[in-house]
């Protein structure tokens, strides 16, 4: 059957697209051109290799776009096998996103790092929407893959002659680049419109050569070619049936000319690889099927196979046997002469970005350890893209310059979001860059739900340093619900919480920091149900208010934060509470039996508590297994330790001894927790079912991603939790041994062993996250959906 589609596909490409019989000239030069078509030029990678396999040297290569890159790599060099490996290996999804992976963020930005719908810069007293990705990953991509070729300014003195094309989006012409950096010429000819921003090339501002020049055969006789190679993804216009989405028709308008333009060209080839009608299953931007595409490409080339062993034959006649010599040596170490940046507005920009490229004229270095520079640099997200060149000179050393595009001043971001605990909501956020002085950043965010949350952060670091300082005020007033064991609804507090905080903080790396500073919160428990027994005291408002200094560090090596497969979470908090009191006031109910009523009283009792000391250990571990599957492991632990000391009460409110406030106790439950002090999710439970001064909670599992951007983690959960560190202690050998315990028995301590599954999709809207579990104190199970980022 195979055979028969093969030869039937012969037959129609013949009947189609005539061969033309090969006369090589003398001397003739062998000119190779790749046209654009997004994950659709990966399949020229099947021409490559066939070329490569007959041993048929290209004297000059041409591309436009995908083509681009695929001629560009091949003329640096690469073999078609080589560069086969590179895009089958190669994560699309991170080279081609706007977002960088997560353990290249800095600790200070991760709290807002890819967690909104929309971003939308504000310039000049408007929205600016000139593209969605800045291409930093592409460009770090780029630059490591063509480090061996960074000295060949001129793209003539490459083992094979390039060229590339371009369009000048200020003046419709086609820019052909030829000389220049060759990664950032391969990423100016692949600046789709409306997809990646426009790229900056001397006085031009650069998008996809596609427009105009798809196929760039013309330029490849300029160049020198008399035999031409010409390999074809694409496009054609599409059918008024097909344009249904108003992507396609950006696609049609902007790919017009292009494909209008590459009729001639297609003419003048003397081979013809043609893709068009054979790819008609993919689109430009099916780069998760790379692997059918380059597939499909090397199945399509076998058409023309004949003709490229009767050229190979002239071609080995006239020149005698030819085989690719090795790709060029990247040297491992070069001394640097000279550092220069260019796109920075201020001395104090320029002086930020040296600190973190942690370099100096004289200094030896290494392109690995530049490009940890370089990912230290643009963590901070200061800037919308950094990427550099270096030209060695084996006598004088290397000269490095970095180009840099600092990031927009104001950005307004939103997303929406629903789960089943609090309802659903609208983020709004403002983040501003440089704005209250150099080096620095403000966000302003609030969620507008029934649950309402607020927050306003601010960031300066101390000059260029990687010390800073960040003061924070968090607001939220959520509804706390407690339930039976059964499942139904016991109680329902309104709970409001105000902190502001100011630290210094350190970043020890991008994927670690610390923290010093002092805090000051203050909680409201309010009951939302009217306990009327009679004869008894009735709490209706608790006010606690603490003051305390804390220690924190935190390292974070998630490649995503929403779906992680790998890396790993530690965070380490200690806090000392200086001051703390609080204050509950109540109602007491009595009958009148004269009046024959209720008569109710209040009550207010306020008090203080000594200094007490609160710390807790966070680690989650992703151990990635095979490709989709890893192994998951959570370990949460953290104590309460009252009155480390005493100290003497010179008012009037009593001192409790060896006690501590409400507000104290760690707020154990909920998958998408709070952002407040002492809140520990658990699976299972609710958002703060569960107070606790000692505990710890396990949970392990596998996480297999189904199909692309599912993931479903069945799991097991433990917890341990009292309400006293004496508690915990007494307890913890004899908590799980279920056998002794007498079920009509209340006992100072609560152990759960529970198991459930969780399923998280990634959508555009954020993750979809549903969640049911079953834990052994309670006799049903509890399920919960979430919609969207968490606040």
């Amino acid at each position: 059957m195979k055979a028969l589609l093969f030869v039937l596909l012969i037959v129609f490409s013949s009947l189609s697209y005539g061969q033309k019989a090969i006369d090589l000239k003398p001397r003739a030069k062998i000119g190779l051109c790749l046209s654009g078509g997004g994950a659709k030029g990966l399949a020229h990678i099947g021409i490559l290799k066939l070329i490569d396999s007959l041993g048929i040297k290209i004297d000059y290569i041409t591309g436009t776009s995908m083509g681009s890159v695929i001629g560009g790599l091949y003329a640096s060099g690469y073999t078609g096998n080589q560069i086969d490996s590179i895009a089958q290996t190669a994560d699309w999804e991170i080279i081609l996103n706007q977002y960088v992976p997560a353990d290249n963020i800095n600790m200070d930005e991760k709290d807002e790092y890819n967690k909104y719908i929309a971003e939308i810069p504000f310039v000049k007293k408007h929205f600016n929407f000139t593209g969605v990705i800045d291409g930093q990953s592409l460009q770090e991509t780029l630059t490591r893959l063509t480090r061996h070729v960074n000295n060949i300014t001129d793209f003539n003195k490459l083992p094979i002659p390039y060229k590339c094309m371009a369009v000048d989006i200020l003046t419709m012409r086609p820019i052909e680049l030829d000389s220049g950096n060759l990664a950032l010429a391969m990423r100016c000819s692949m600046s789709i419109p409306t997809v990646f921003k426009p790229v900056k090339w001397n006085d031009y501002l650069l998008v996809d050569g596609g427009l105009m020049v798809n196929f760039p055969v013309k330029q490849l006789q300029a160049m020198g070619a008399n035999f031409i190679i010409g390999s074809y993804t694409g496009g054609r216009l599409m059918h008024e049936d097909e344009l249904t989405t108003i992507n396609k028709l950006l696609i049609q308008s902007s790919s017009f000319y292009g494909i209008q333009e590459a009729k001639d060209d297609i003419e003048a080839c003397n081979i013809f690889n043609n893709l068009t009608t054979n790819m008609l299953e993919f689109n430009a931007g099916d780069f998760k099927y790379a692997k059918n595409i380059i597939e499909k490409g090397i199945a399509v080339v076998e058409l023309v196979r004949p003709q490229l062993i009767n050229l190979a034959k002239q071609y080995h006649t006239l020149n005698g046997a030819y085989s690719r010599p090795k790709l060029m040596d990247t040297n491992p170490q070069f001394l640097v002469r000279t550092i220069f940046i260019e796109g920075v507005t201020s001395a104090e920009t320029e002086e930020f970005i040296l600190k973190r490229l942690n370099l100096k004229p004289g200094d030896s270095t290494t392109f690995e350890d530049l490009d940890h520079s370089i990912i230290d640099a643009y963590s901070n997200r200061y800037f919308s893209k950094v990427y550099y060149t270096v030209t060695e000179d084996s006598i004088k050393g290397a000269d490095i310059k970095l180009q840099v595009i600092e990031d927009f001043k104001h950005v307004f971001k939103g997303s929406v979001h629903y789960d089943t605990e609090y309802g659903a909501g609208v983020f709004l956020n403002y983040t501003g860059r440089n704005v209250l002085g150099k080096n620095s950043r403000i966000v302003l965010s609030v969620d507008l739900a029934e649950s309402l949350k607020f927050r306003v952060n601010y960031r300066k670091y101390i000059r260029a340093s990687r010390f800073s300082t960040f003061t924070s005020f968090y607001n939220e007033s959520i509804k706390q619900k407690f339930f039976t064991s059964s499942g139904g609804l016991e109680d329902t507090y309104k709970n409001k919480y105000n902190m502001l905080s100011t630290a210094l903080s350190y970043n020890i790396n991008v994927q670690s920091s610390a923290a010093i500073g002092v805090m000051y919160e203050v909680s409201t428990l309010k009951p939302l149900f009217d306990d009327q027994t009679l004869d008894q005291v009735h709490p209706r408002k608790i006010d606690g208010n603490i003051f305390s200094t804390f220690l924190n560090y935190q390292r974070n090596t998630y490649t995503s934060l929403y779906y992680p497969i790998k890396g790993s979470n530690l965070v380490f908090e200690n806090r000392f509470t200086l001051l703390s009191d609080e204050e509950i006031k109540s109602e007491y109910s009595t009958l009148d039996t004269i009046a024959n009523k209720i008569v109710k009283q209040s009550v207010k009792d306020r008090a203080r508590f000594n200094p007490s000391y609160r710390v807790s250990f966070i680690f989650e571990k992703y151990f990635k297994i095979i490709p989709r599957l890893s192994l998951v492991t959570t370990l949460k632990t953290g104590f309460v330790f009252d009155q480390i000391f005493k100290i003497k009460n010179t008012s009037s409110t009593p001192t409790l001894e060896n006690e501590t406030s409400f507000a104290e106790y760690f707020s154990i439950g909920g998958i998408n927790t709070t952002s407040r002090t002492g809140a520990i999710d658990l699976w299972g439970y609710r958002n703060g079912e569960i107070g606790s001064k000692a505990f710890y909670t396990l949970r392990f599992g596998p996480q297999w991603e189904v199909i692309h951007k599912l993931f479903v983690t069945p799991y097991v959960n433990i917890l341990y939790s009292t309400s006293s560190i004496e508690d915990f202690g007494k307890n913890i050998q004899h908590a799980f041994d279920y056998s002794k315990k007498d079920p009509l028995k209340t006992y100072d301590y609560t152990s759960t062993i529970g198991f459930g599954i969780n399923v998280r999709f990634k959508t555009i809207l954020g993750p979809i996250n549903l969640n049911i579990s079953k834990i052994s104190s309670f006799s049903k199970p509890t399920a919960f959906l979430s919609i969207g980022y968490y606040f």
